[in-house]
C-alpha cells in the first residue's frame, strides 16, 4: 500500500476541501500502481511510478473525487500520469533506468527539495526568522522593564531621602537592586550549564498546551542560583541588623527547601508530580504557623504586628484582628507561594511580575521598617537577573524552588510589617491566576452535578493558558502582565505610604 496525496484538479464535491488529502489502497503490478477506488464503483485505475521501492502504508478511502494523484514528493503536473485501465498504462514505453514509463522521474528539482517532507510536517516547522524576532522583542521588553524599575527606585530614593522620618543612605533601595541583579545574571551563566550536565530538565505536564512541548528538556530548579543571591545581598546591605530581615530571609529559604524537595522528587520519578498535594500543602501551612509563633516571641519593631492590627486606608482605618493574625499569616504564606507557582507557566512571566510586587512592597514597608525595604529591592533585583536567562526563549526555569520561595518571601514581608493590604494589591496577577484555577475546578464540579458532565468556563487554566489558546502570543501575554504588575506595584506603594 502507498500513502498518496489526492489533489483535486477540478471542482471538488461538497464537503471536500480543496487540495484535500486522502489515503487509499494501492496495489503494485510490475512497478505500476493500481489504485482501487470503491467510491467510483469499484473501478481500478493505474498510475505510473518511477520508484522501484516505496514505503507502504495501509489505509482506506471513500468517495474519492476526480483528480490527479501526487506522491509524497511534490512534483510537476507532467510527472505523474493517471490512466483509466492497466492496459493503457502498460502500452507506454519504459525507461531502463527507472523501470517505469518514460517522462517520470523520482528526483525532485532543486526548488522542490524542500517539499520532500509530508505537508503535515512542513507546515508545522517553526519559522526561524519569526523566532529570532520574538527573541529580540523579549530582550528589548525585559531591558525596558529593567530601566523602568531602576528609574522608579531612583525616584523613590531621592524622594525618601528628603522626607523620610528615618535616616536612610543615598540609593538605599537602588544599590541592593543593582548588585543583586548583576550577581544573579552572572551566576546564571555558571549554573545553567551545570543543570544541563546533571540533566535537571523540566518535565512538562501532559495536560498543558501542546505548544509547550518544545520546551521539554529545558533545565529547571533555577531558584537554586538566584534566590540565595537575593537573600545574601539583602543580608550584606543590612548586616542582618534587623530581626525582621533575619526572619524573612529564613522563611524564604524554608519555602525554597520545600520547593527543592518537590522538584527533586519530580526529577527522580520522571514525571511532573513531586510531593503529593496534601503533603506540600501541609508543609506550607505548618511553616506559616511556625513563622507566626516566631514573630510572637521576636522583638519586632512594627507597631501593627505588635498590636495585631491591619492598617487599611480611610474610611475603614486600622482593623484589629487579634488571634486571627496567625491564621492570616499562614494563609498568606500558603496562598502567595502557590499563586506564584501557578503563574510560573510562561517564559519570564512569574519572574517579572514577582519583581514588580517586591518593588511595591519594598516601598510600602519603607516607613515602618526600612531594612525590609532593602530586602524587597534585593529580591526584585535577583528576579531581574534571573530574567536574563528566563525570558523568551527561556534557557532555565525557576521551578518550585524559586516560585515557592518568592511567594513565601512576599508573605513574610507583609506578616512582619502588617502590610497585608498592600500585598493584596501588589499580588493582583497571582490572585487572578489562583482564582482562575479555583473557579475552573468549582465550575467543573458544579456542572458535573447539575448536568452529569463537567464543563469548563475557561479553555484551560491558569488564565495565561486560556489567553494562549485564544491566540495571544507568549510574549504579548508577558508584556501585558508586566504592565499590569507595574501599575499594581505603584498602587501598592502608594497605599503603603498612606497608611504607614
Amino acid at each position: 500500500m502507498l500513502k498518496a496525496r489526492i489533489t483535486s484538479a477540478f471542482q471538488t464535491p461538497v464537503g471536500w476541501p480543496r487540495h484535500s488529502c486522502r489515503d487509499f489502497p494501492i496495489q503494485y503490478i510490475k512497478g505500476r500502481a493500481l489504485i482501487s477506488t470503491p467510491g467510483l464503483g469499484g473501478a481500478t485505475r493505474a498510475c505510473s511510478s518511477g520508484a522501484s521501492t516505496l514505503s507502504l502504508f495501509s489505509s482506506s478511502s471513500q468517495n474519492l473525487p476526480s483528480g490527479a494523484i501526487e506522491s509524497g514528493v511534490r512534483r510537476k503536473k507532467t510527472d505523474v500520469r493517471c490512466f483509466s485501465s492497466v492496459n493503457e498504462a502498460e502500452e507506454l514505453p519504459t525507461d531502463e533506468h527507472t523501470n517505469g514509463p518514460m517522462g517520470v522521474t523520482d528526483t525532485p528539482n532543486e526548488e522542490e527539495k524542500t517539499a520532500a517532507l509530508p505537508v503535515s510536517m512542513t507546515t508545522q516547522m517553526p519559522d526561524s526568522e519569526k523566532e529570532k524576532s520574538l527573541t529580540r522583542y523579549a530582550e528589548w521588553m525585559v531591558g525596558g522593564y529593567f530601566v523602568l524599575a531602576v528609574g522608579a527606585l531612583l525616584f523613590v530614593d531621592s524622594y525618601m531621602s528628603r522626607i523620610s522620618r528615618t535616616t536612610l543612605g543615598l540609593y538605599y533601595l537602588t544599590l541592593p537592586f543593582l548588585f543583586s541583579a548583576t550577581i544573579a545574571a552572572i551566576m546564571g551563566y555558571i549554573f545553567v550549564p551545570i543543570l544541563r550536565t546533571i540533566k535537571a530538565a523540566q518535565i512538562l505536564r501532559k495536560e498543558g498546551p501542546t505548544t509547550h512541548f518544545v520546551k521539554s528538556g529545558t533545565p529547571t530548579m533555577g531558584g537554586l542560583f538566584f534566590i540565595p543571591v537575593g537573600v545574601a545581598v539583602a543580608g550584606f546591605f543590612n548586616r542582618v541588623s534587623s530581626v525582621e530581615v533575619y526572619g524573612v530571609m529564613t522563611m524564604t529559604l524554608v519555602y525554597a527547601g520545600i520547593g527543592l524537595l518537590d522538584d527533586g522528587l519530580s526529577l527522580f520519578r520522571k514525571h511532573n508530580y513531586g510531593l503529593p498535594g496534601r503533603v506540600k500543602f501541609t508543609l506550607q501551612v505548618v511553616a506559616g504557623i511556625m513563622f507566626f509563633f516566631w514573630l510572637e516571641s521576636a522583638n519586632v519593631s512594627s507597631p501593627y504586628k505588635i498590636n495585631n492590627i491591619l492598617p487599611i486606608p480611610a474610611p475603614v482605618g486600622p482593623l484589629y484582628v487579634g488571634k486571627w493574625y496567625m491564621a492570616l499569616t499562614s494563609f498568606c504564606c500558603t496562598a502567595m507561594s502557590n499563586g506564584v507557582n501557578l503563574t510560573d507557566g510562561l517564559d519570564g512571566l512569574a519572574g517579572g511580575t514577582v519583581a514588580a510586587a517586591f518593588i511595591g512592597m519594598a516601598v510600602a514597608v519603607l516607613h515602618c521598617n526600612p531594612c525590609l525595604g532593602a530586602f524587597g529591592s534585593s529580591m526584585a533585583g535577583a528576579c531581574f537577573g534571573f530574567l536574563v536567562h528566563n525570558r523568551y526563549k527561556a534557557t532555565v526555569f525557576m521551578g518550585d524552588t524559586g516560585s515557592l520561595a518568592l511567594g513565601g518571601g512576599l508573605a513574610a514581608m507583609a506578616a512582619c510589617s502588617g502590610m497585608f493590604f498592600p500585598l493584596f494589591i501588589a499580588s493582583g496577577v497571582f490572585v487572578v491566576e489562583t482564582v482562575s484555577v479555583m473557579g475552573q475546578v468549582f465550575y467543573f464540579q458544579l456542572t458535573k452535578c447539575l448536568y452529569g458532565q463537567g464543563r469548563r468556563w475557561l479553555r484551560m487554566s491558569p488564565f495565561h493558558h486560556h489567553l494562549e489558546l485564544l491566540g495571544m502570543r507568549e510574549t504579548s501575554i508577558t508584556m501585558v502582565a508586566y504592565a499590569v504588575g507595574m501599575i499594581l506595584s505603584i498602587l501598592a506603594a502608594c497605599a503603603g505610604l498612606l497608611i504607614s
